[in-house]
């Protein structure tokens, strides 16, 4: 479910969860961050998403117990 949200400052935005059909678009997209942004998102230096974290970010992803959501924003 795709949710329409309003950041503090105005934006809008969207809410959207992650599912098991986003895993290649996932990593696409992580190359195209900077690397401050990528060190923002993990609290450390992260290069690529190894196979081990897109499976957790994507394939383990329930919708219950696990949950996976992006924000996006303009």
């Amino acid at each position: 479910m795709i949710e329409q949200v309003t950041l503090r400052d105005g934006t809008d935005a969207f809410v959207v969860p992650l599912e098991r059909t986003d895993r290649a678009t996932l990593a696409e997209e992580f190359e195209t961050l900077s690397p401050e942004s990528r060190r923002r998102r993990f609290l450390a230096p992260v290069r690529h998403l190894s196979e081990a974290m897109l499976e957790h970010l994507v394939d383990d992803v329930d919708g219950i117990d696990h949950v996976a959501l992006v924000l996006c924003a303009e």
